[in-house]
């Protein structure tokens, strides 16, 4: 790996700025006229004020909303030969063809729907001239009669979008991911860029390995985590009752609500949609993998649109979505990994306001990722936004750039001192096993926090303080959430009557 600054000296050339009007934009960023130019160089153009030297690889990490994708788009106005790019998702692929196509840049695509003859076609014309642009996922490139034809007639530039997915997602379920880099390698075309928002020091060298291999490459890294996002990290011993709270009363919309499987994102959407939106005005719905391709398009249209739109999805809705006037992006619990994070939450404020990223944790999640030694990414991302001590932002950062000085960001919930230290709930359920210390069982101790007339309950029960106390939440989050204590080691359940009690006595 080495570091590349570009060197200007020339005068003649191509200029970037005179292909601007394709994309409707006045103007480049500096960092990406940097990355345009090096690209272009590298490929072959002659750049006005270039010395006419650049890298043949390139690693390229921007946050999500700086605009990485016109920082190869633009290029392929200009350089000869045609660039062919490799997107993780067929629905990314199908969002960037109608961006080239937009802009005039000649475009096809290799993904599924394609027959074997229309996409050897499709390179033939694409060496010919006449297509100036192929989208590709890893499964098509993985057929040999594609790499056939493409090994036939190269590509001048190759582009790997989000990728580090090849890393993520080549290891363990996206085989054709590792067999297309090693292609990718042997074509050795004139230029190999990588972009991605996210590489943590730990995930860059396992993905610089697999697309470059051994071999050297210049490095452009940009603060993954925009200035403009608010963190915060809420502990929930019921999710279900906080994003209820959430929506309805502190953050604004358009919002996004991660979840963790499809099951969670179905019933989060239908839970909003039951108690906020009685008269069906449409405004929440549900986004994952498992909804066929016309039903993906419907609710990403939908969803572009803006206005008063919740939308929970799972990360499937995570990757290359633009959709720039995000108010908030709420986690209901940890994703995977820092880059998943950072990803994600970058879903909020591309346009450049003010917005927040929420985590919600549980006891269940802290207990998991302690005894989970293997997934020590989603430890540093625990241990980084958890601590109440130091800028949320800065804690982040200091996973992708150790060695640097962060300074606090002035928004999070720690610059803020608005830091939520207790669970929504906690006190009422505390006190009351307080309170009857070794008298309820689990069920028992639901049925007073919910307000339950059961005949199971003494007259003391029904007449305590504590009787109905959480009489919004539903009878099962009551239970739940005595549970998640018990998890914790807040409560424990006596030896032989497996009655509840406090682990320290509970002062209010």
């Amino acid at each position: 790996m080495s570091d590349y600054t570009f060197n200007n000296s020339r005068n003649d050339g191509e200029n970037p700025d005179d292909y601007l009007k394709h994309f409707g934009l006045n103007s480049l960023f500096p960092y990406q006229r940097s990355i345009i130019e090096e690209i272009c160089v590298a490929c072959g153009a002659t750049i006005a004020g270039t010395d006419g030297e650049a890298p043949s690889r390139g690693l390229i990490l921007l946050p999500t909303g700086a605009g990485k994708s016109i920082c190869y788009m633009l290029p392929a106005l200009i350089i000869p030969g045609y660039s062919l790019i490799i997107y993780p998702l067929n629905a990314l692929i199908s969002d960037q063809l109608g961006r080239f196509k937009s802009a005039g840049i000649s475009a096809l695509s290799l993904a599924g729907g394609t027959g074997k003859r229309e996409k050897t076609e499709a390179v033939a014309s694409a060496s010919a001239g006449s297509v100036r642009v192929l989208l590709a996922n890893p499964e098509s490139l993985a057929n040999p009669d594609i790499q056939q034809t493409l090994t036939r007639y190269p590509p001048r530039h190759v582009v790997f979008d989000e990728a580090h997915t090849s890393a993520e997602w080549g290891l363990t379920f996206r085989p054709s991911y590792l067999r297309v880099c090693e292609f990718i390698r042997e074509l050795d075309p004139v230029r190999t860029s990588a972009f991605t928002a996210t590489a943590s020091p730990e995930l860059l060298p396992r993905m610089a390995d697999l697309i470059f291999g051994n071999k050297a490459y210049s490095l452009y890294s940009k603060s993954p985590a925009k200035e403009n996002i608010s963190f915060s990290a809420i502990p929930s011993i019921c999710p279900e009752a906080d994003i209820l709270r959430l929506v309805n009363s502190t953050l604004e919309s358009p919002m996004i609500i991660f979840c963790r499987r499809r099951s969670d994102a179905e019933n989060t959407a239908r839970l909003l949609s039951c108690r906020l939106d009685e008269s069906g005005s449409g405004r929440i719905r549900f986004y994952h993998a498992g909804l066929s391709k016309d039903e993906k398009q419907k609710v990403e249209s939908w969803f572009m649109g803006g206005g008063d739109l919740i939308l929970c999805a799972t990360c499937a809705f995570g990757l290359g979505v633009d959709c720039p006037g995000v108010r908030s992006v709420v986690h209901l619990g940890p994703p995977s990994s820092v880059e998943a994070y950072v990803q994600e939450t970058g879903r909020a404020g591309r346009d450049g306001k003010y917005c927040r990223a929420i985590l919600l944790f549980s006891p269940e999640d802290l207990y998991i990722s302690r005894d989970a030694v293997s997934e020590k990414r989603s430890q540093d991302l625990l241990s980084s936004l958890l601590c109440n001590t130091r800028c949320r932002r800065a804690s982040l950062m200091s996973l992708f750039a150790p060695d640097e000085h962060h300074i606090p960001c002035g928004i999070c919930d720690v610059c803020t001192g608005t830091i939520q230290s207790m669970p929504q709930g906690f006190p009422a359920i505390m006190g009351m096993i307080d309170r009857y210390r070794g008298m309820l069982r689990l069920k028992d101790a639901a049925e007073i926090l919910k307000g339950y007339y059961r005949s199971s309950l003494s007259d003391t029960g029904t007449r305590s303080r504590f009787f109905g106390i959480l009489k919004d939440w539903d009878y099962n989050w009551c239970q739940e959430a005595v549970a998640k204590l018990l998890l914790s080691g807040s409560l424990y359940r006596t030896r032989f009557s497996r009655r509840l009690s406090p682990k320290v006595p509970w002062r209010d």
